[in-house]
C-alpha cells in the first residue's frame, strides 16, 4: 500500500518522533521508499504500477511498453516511460528496479493510451501503436523511408507481422502531431502499405 510521509505522521502520531520511526521501519523492510516522501508497505509491488508515483504525469512507452506486447525480442529490465514539458531525461532507482523517463510533445501525450488499474495503483501505458511513435520520436531521424524500415525492423528490432497488426489509421493521425522527419517519413510508409 501507497504511504506518503504525512499519512504516515497520521498513523504513527503516538510515537515521539516519527521520523525516526519511518526510518526503522524501513530498516526492518516495513516501508519501501520510492521517493522522497513516498513508501510502499509491500516489497513486491509491480514495479509498473509504481512508476507515475517516481515521476509524472508519465505513462509507461518506449521499450517496456513494446518488450511487454512482445512486439520486440529483448527483455526490457528497466521501466521506460514518456512525459512531457520536463525538457530532459530523467532516470530514477529505487528497490523496485530503475526508471528511466523521457518527453514526448505535449501534444501527443493524451492520446493511445490504456489505463491499468492494480489494487489501489492506477498508471497508464502506451498502446502498441503509440509505443512505435514514442520511439521513433526519441531515435535519430533517418531521410529515406528504405532507411525507416530499416530503423523499424532491423535497429528496433520490431517484429514485422506484429507491425502490420498495428491500427495505420490512428498512427497516420497521431504521427503528424510529433512533427519529425522519422514520423513524416512513417506517414508515407503507412500510406504504401493501404495501397500495395
Amino acid at each position: 500500500m501507497l504511504k506518503t510521509t504525512d499519512e504516515l505522521r497520521v498513523e504513527l502520531q503516538e510515537y515521539s518522533n516519527v521520523l525516526t520511526k519511518i526510518s526503522r521501519m524501513v530498516t526492518h523492510g516495513e516501508l519501501v521508499p520510492i521517493k522522497k516522501g513516498y513508501y510502499e508497505t509491500d516489497k513486491n509491488a509491480d514495479p509498473l504500477a509504481i512508476s507515475s508515483v517516481v515521476y509524472g504525469p508519465s505513462y509507461i512507452s518506449f521499450q517496456k511498453a513494446l518488450g511487454i506486447y512482445n512486439m520486440i525480442p529483448e527483455k526490457v529490465v528497466a521501466i521506460t516511460c514518456a512525459t512531457c514539458s520536463k525538457n530532459r531525461q530523467k532516470k530514477f532507482s529505487n528497490a523496485f528496479g530503475e526508471f528511466l523517463y523521457r518527453d514526448v510533445p505535449i501534444e501527443v501525450f493524451p492520446y493511445g493510451l490504456n489505463t491499468v488499474v492494480d489494487g489501489e495503483y492506477r498508471y497508464q501505458i502506451a498502446t502498441k501503436e503509440k509505443a512505435v511513435l514514442d520511439m521513433l520520436y526519441i531515435v535519430p531521424p533517418v531521410k529515406t523511408i528504405k532507411a525507416l524500415k530499416e530503423l523499424l525492423f532491423e535497429d528496433l528490432r520490431i517484429e514485422e507481422e506484429l507491425f502490420f497488426e498495428l491500427d495505420f489509421e490512428f498512427m497516420e493521425e497521431a504521427a503528424r502531431l510529433y512533427k519529425t522527419n522519422n514520423h513524416n517519413l512513417l506517414i508515407k510508409f503507412l500510406r504504401r502499405q493501404k495501397h500495395d
